[in-house]
């Protein structure tokens, strides 16, 4: 499926990003990781469970190691339990 631009649009480049909007910066790449188990869902239907090792292992790939109620909270919003 292809998603149309709206009309007149043109990405930001790095100089119009603004810098130093305020607060602290995230401390993991929640985004990408997003992005990843969008994809890995799609390709491969698990349950939550597994989807959620798979997550820690590519946390844990980068070096990282989220808490795990930072996980379960990401993973209930992915999986919209109830």
């Amino acid at each position: 499926m292809r998603v149309a631009k709206p009309s007149g649009y043109m990405a930001p480049t790095p100089g119009q990003i603004r810098k130093g909007a305020g607060g602290a910066p995230t401390k993991y790449d929640w985004p990408s990781a997003a992005a990843f188990m969008a994809a890995y869902i799609v390709d491969n239907d698990p349950k939550r469970a597994e989807a959620t090792k798979v997550l820690e292992q590519w946390f844990a790939d980068q070096g990282l190691d989220p808490d795990r109620r930072e996980l379960q909270r990401f993973m209930a919003a992915l999986f919209k339990d109830g």
